[in-house]
């Protein structure tokens, strides 16, 4: 029920946002710039890989299972392989919203930082950030969905709130 509510909720929000204006070439051109200056493809790849294992767990919790070797490594090589093939796909479903989000002036002045050594010097210790925040913020998702729970419960008038 609680899920079936927060998809109808996005959905209203899908139908009622207003069509935006075609980015311009220009625009879309500097969005890719931007996507590859901050190795987009390799960031959701090195946070897919450290959110797994997690991932993986809360699912055995959830489901009162026990996670064997076998059944680990294959989840974490489905996830890499997910993660490979549908990347790329998603950045180009978010270039436009890039494009249309933020000005030529805003896009090109974020291109210009990420592609100077500074930039990606910055980048470049994404992944070992990444690593260290993961298992932090993960760490937080009970606590975070039962707040959400709870909070949306008081708004729509929930009974009780969804069994943990």
């Amino acid at each position: 029920m609680f899920k079936t509510t927060l998809a109808a909720c996005a959905a209203l929000v899908l139908v009622a946002a207003p069509a935006a204006a075609e980015p311009s070439a220009r625009s879309l051109e500097l969005a890719r710039r931007y996507v590859k200056a901050l190795h987009m493809e390799n960031t959701v790849g090195t946070m897919m890989g450290n959110m797994a294992p997690m991932m993986l767990d809360r699912l055995a919790q959830r489901l009162n299972a026990q996670v064997h070797p076998e059944l680990k490594t294959a989840y974490a090589e489905a996830v890499e392989e997910t993660t490979r093939a549908m990347t790329p796909k998603m950045i180009d479903a978010m270039l436009p919203a890039l494009a249309e989000t933020f000005t030529e002036a805003e896009l090109e002045a974020a291109v210009n930082y990420y592609e100077s050594a500074a930039g990606q010097s910055l980048m470049a210790k994404m992944p070992a950030y990444m690593a260290r925040a993961t298992p932090a913020v993960m760490a937080l998702t009970p606590e975070l969905e039962a707040d959400l729970e709870a909070r949306l419960c008081k708004k729509i008038a929930c009974e009780t709130a969804p069994a943990r």
